[in-house]
């Protein structure tokens, strides 16, 4: 009897023989090709030096079937000897597909979306939040812990993640998002500010209505809009040979560690610009003698500009005349004779907080 009791208690979850090979904190191994059983959305029961209960991320099979998981509490380790499988599957189950509720909150201790949900009133998540499809709130969302979305996520309100935030669709916040973790995402439309404790590393295109603060590092592989921007750490626009380029700003973008100019022109009696970033326009008044104008206006004048002379014919020294929020003007002086010199290759960068 006692047998049969501790069954029935536990016959959510059935053992069906998978020896697991322990691999890392969030993933396992078993011998054969068991993805069929073993699919994305599964719960699981992990007998472990302590019992820990999972969801399935990602499935995959080469030699062995690998399972990489979301576990509620706790990390697996080397003591993992056994799990079992909800009698539940998550393809085709007897439950309904998503979540759906009216304008009521929802409050959950952890999250796990297999289907399109839409939610009309707030969403409060404690532990993990993880969506395999699309999810769709009308009230505030507040996630205790991380957020993991394979499908766009649609946030008629404001969004905070206590974690990190990892989003492979779009995300779209009609309101301010904060993010006190990394954030990584595929697009992002936000309606409100965007602030991010974290580096951020954005694949598709980004439109901010509101200023946005970025306190770690900024990784973007595609289009930046915003209202007005402050970013702590590096700025990287990749996939554009042009620094900046690909970046629009309707106010100024405000950046310890980023360069807030630099260009490349050359000078005789004409000068040719050859490329830049907040560089408007370059002139010559006399021999050596140039005056660079910025396309939007520096902080101050207490920056920090390095220029750059080409080293054939005439190697020599810069010295700066005068020094403006809108222009720098400088001479370029032979070292060997002292005399002022034209170059064809000149190169600045401009550094201002």
């Amino acid at each position: 009897m006692a047998a049969i009791r501790a069954m029935v208690a536990d016959a959510q979850y059935v053992d069906q023989d998978f020896t697991p090979t322990f691999i890392d904190a969030t993933s396992f191994s078993v011998p054969g090709d068991h993805t069929d059983v073993l699919h994305v959305g599964r719960r699981l029961k992990m007998f472990d030096s302590t019992t820990i209960y999972s969801t399935i991320l990602t499935a995959s099979f080469t030699a062995v079937t690998t399972i990489q998981v979301q576990n509620d509490a706790g990390s697996l380790t080397s003591s993992l000897y056994s799990f079992g499988v909800s009698i539940l599957s998550a393809i085709n189950d007897s439950l309904p597909r998503g979540i759906s509720a009216g304008a009521s909150g929802s409050s959950f201790a952890t999250l796990v979306v297999v289907g399109g949900s839409e939610l009309g009133g707030t969403l409060s998540v404690s532990g993990a939040a993880v969506l395999k499809s699309t999810l769709t709130v009308g009230g505030a969302t507040n996630l205790g812990s991380t957020l993991t979305a394979s499908g766009a996520t649609t946030l008629l309100s404001t969004l905070t993640v206590s974690g990190a935030a990892t989003m492979l669709g779009t995300l779209t916040v009609s309101g301010a998002a904060t993010i006190k973790g990394m954030l990584s995402a595929g697009a992002a439309n936000i309606g409100g500010a965007l602030n991010v404790s974290g580096n951020a590393v954005f694949v598709g295109n980004i439109t901010a209505l509101q200023a946005v603060a970025i306190n770690g590092n900024l990784r973007l592989n595609s289009t930046f809009t915003a209202s007005a921007g402050t970013f702590t750490g590096f700025v990287n626009f990749l996939g554009d040979a042009n620094y900046l380029a690909s970046a629009t700003f309707s106010g100024p973008m405000i950046g310890v560690q980023v360069p807030k100019a630099w260009g490349r022109f050359g000078a005789a009696t004409a000068v040719s610009i050859a490329s830049g970033y907040n560089f408007a326009s370059a002139s010559r008044s006399a021999t050596g003698v140039y005056r660079v104008t910025f396309t939007n206006s520096l902080l101050d004048t207490a920056y920090a500009p390095i220029i750059f002379v080409g080293g054939v014919p005439n190697p020599g020294t810069v010295q700066a005349i005068s020094l403006t929020a809108t222009t720098m003007k400088f001479i370029l002086v032979s070292t060997a004779s002292g005399v002022a010199f034209d170059n064809a290759n000149v190169t600045f960068v401009v550094y201002n907080d």
